[in-house]
């Protein structure tokens, strides 16, 4: 079984009845119908982001110049991965502006997305290049259609969703990133913080960085293939990455789709990590609509 990080990767088990989804815990119960949302938005949000045709012709800015996205793919195919990323890493950080997921529900859609009911939105790569805009799950599943585009195999091509927490700044809050497998057969975690794509440290997913620790629960692969994770280990202590011992409760996170595979892991944090984020610097602006206070990405 493959691994990215310490996590295992595991397919949902099939043929879930309501009748067992009404019986698993609240929380488990909570998690799996967010991730069954997550997956029909991301899903659908990168098949269209592949098969649409006019993304290429998008102009973009790079390097100080504005070229089409198509020549940006015809220099990235020739690279290895690692330069891939770092060219992908560029162009998103020149074009893009991260926005908080608040503003989903003020964005022109595209009518072939599934549940046009819900706040949540994921944009395709043409959408977010041509708003400029995008929250986390944007930002991941351009890199991913990018990438694809560039010759990287779409199974290699992880679009995760999970929780981040940070105790020190209270903390908590729902996020998505990409991780990329490498031409060495080890996994790249393309991870979005202070509004700019950056490549993570090698250990990123076993111990954070700068307190913050991001548990995957689910991803979306570029070819359609839905995966878990699942720890080695039941228990993971987040103590070395900065998490105090003192006046913890234990919270289960990465509840997966799958009985069999159970829940991630169960995290010994402090109390007072569980309080929302603070908000971002920054608000989008957005025209006659005043936004609530939202999570803000590490």
């Amino acid at each position: 079984m493959d691994k990215i990080g310490p996590y295992f990767i595991g397919s949902p088990e099939k043929g879930l009845t309501l009748d067992k989804i009404n019986a698993m815990p609240p929380k488990q119960k909570s998690v799996h119908l967010q991730s069954i949302q997550t997956i029909n938005l991301h899903s659908a949000a990168l098949e269209d982001s592949l098969n649409d045709e006019e993304t290429g012709a998008l102009l973009v800015r790079h390097n100080g110049e504005y070229v089409s996205i198509d020549n940006i793919l015809d220099l990235g195919l020739s690279l290895p991965t690692n330069e891939k990323l770092k060219l992908v890493e560029e162009v998103m950080n020149q074009n893009i502006i991260y926005t908080p997921p608040e503003i989903d529900p003020f964005v022109t859609r595209r009518t072939s997305a599934p549940r046009q009911d819900l706040g949540d939105y994921a944009q395709t790569t043409r959408e977010t290049f041509t708003s400029g805009i995008g929250d986390c799950e944007d930002w991941a599943i351009a890199q991913a259609d990018l990438l694809a585009r560039m010759g990287v195999p779409l199974s290699h091509l992880h679009v995760m969703s999970g929780t981040v927490y940070n105790a020190k700044e209270n903390i908590e809050f729902d996020h998505a990133n990409l991780a990329v497998k490498n031409d060495s057969g080890q996994w790249d975690v393309m991870e979005l913080g202070q509004g700019k794509i950056f490549i993570a440290p090698k250990d990123y997913l076993d111990t954070g960085i700068e307190g913050y620790v991001f548990i995957p629960n689910i991803s979306v692969r570029a070819d359609g293939n839905i995966n878990q994770f699942k720890l080695n280990n039941s228990e993971y202590s987040l103590e070395s990455s900065g998490f105090g011992s003192a006046s913890e409760k234990t919270i289960t996170a990465g509840c997966n789709l799958s009985e069999e595979f159970g829940c991630a892991t169960s995290l010994k944090i402090p109390n007072n990590s569980l309080n929302p984020p603070p908000p971002p610097n920054q608000k989008p602006q957005v025209p006659n609509v005043n936004l609530p206070q939202d999570p803000s990405g590490p």
